[in-house]
């Protein structure tokens, strides 16, 4: 069997301890003393037997490093070549090319998961509470006493932006769907206004958008899982920003199916 240290993975220091973290699946392991040398023996691919050149101390010493190897590949710090893992790593490498680990590592460290379940609002407002009464949380805002200030005016209705003031109090976030269908209209302008470009390089392969994105990259996608919009068969789509057209790529979800995709618990209202 021939196995190599992951692709998708790096050390640090925590603490006194030399930690892996898996940035793929979300794991970090605290290695043993000495275990950095199976990590070195293994850069490139070996036959899994082989791991007894990598003990300096003779004697138990080489059983333990064994030992070390057979845990590292459990836990996907080693790779076995061909396997389910190997072939997902070889897919994250092609697909980043030349972009460097650490792009790849911030990017898959900060998405969630699969199978990641958001916690309820009740469970969440708890758990907000019980951490406030055991560690205050910073101020709201920040200011500066004992300095020279100087009191602002509130805006009113003969000032130039009253539109956009007006729309910023009135937004409210809401959680209650109703019955309607919506237009397909509707749901072109929230997706172009969502992320449609306003202007692109294409020698850059960039994009300006209504919100920004360090870079210009905006790496994130809209999908819009269609159930109740006039003019629209029922499906799975990807919104193509570039086109702004809607590409169908799979069959409406369930409500199932959408509460997990979601990452929502089971039992969670779901929109229509």
């Amino acid at each position: 069997m021939k196995v190599r240290l992951s692709a998708c993975g790096g050390l640090f220091w925590n603490n006194g301890h030399l930690v892996w973290d898996d940035y793929l699946d979300h794991r970090q392991f605290a290695l043993a003393d000495g275990a950095e040398r199976v990590l070195r023996w293994c850069h490139d691919w070996r036959e899994l037997e082989s791991i007894r050149a990598a003990a300096t101390d003779p004697g138990a010493g080489k059983s333990r490093y064994e030992v070390i190897a057979e845990l590292f590949l459990k836990n996907n710090i080693l790779v076995e070549h061909g396997s389910a893992r190997h072939d997902r790593e070889t897919a994250v490498l092609e697909s980043w090319g030349s972009w460097g680990p650490l792009t790849r590592a911030f990017h898959f460290s900060t998405r969630f998961p699969r199978g990641v379940k958001f916690r309820t609002l009740d469970q969440q407002a708890a758990d907000v509470h019980e951490k406030a009464a055991s560690e205050p949380p910073p101020s709201s805002y920040k200011e500066y006493p004992g300095v020279p200030r100087i009191e602002l005016l509130e805006w009113s209705d003969s000032w130039t932006g009253r539109d956009l003031m007006e729309a910023l109090y009135k937004r409210r976030s809401c959680r209650e769907f109703g019955d309607a269908p919506v237009s397909v209209t509707e749901l072109a302008a929230v997706l172009q206004v969502a992320a449609g470009p306003i202007e692109t390089s294409e020698v850059f392969q960039t994009a300006r958008k209504t919100s920004p994105s360090g870079g210009g990259r905006h790496p994130t996608e809209i999908y819009a899982c269609v159930r109740n919009v006039t003019g629209v068969e029922p499906g799975l789509y990807h919104y193509n920003g570039a086109a702004h057209e809607l590409e169908l790529i799979g069959p409406v979800l369930d409500d199932a199916e959408l509460v997990e995709a979601c990452a929502t618990r089971s039992g969670s209202p779901v929109p229509v």
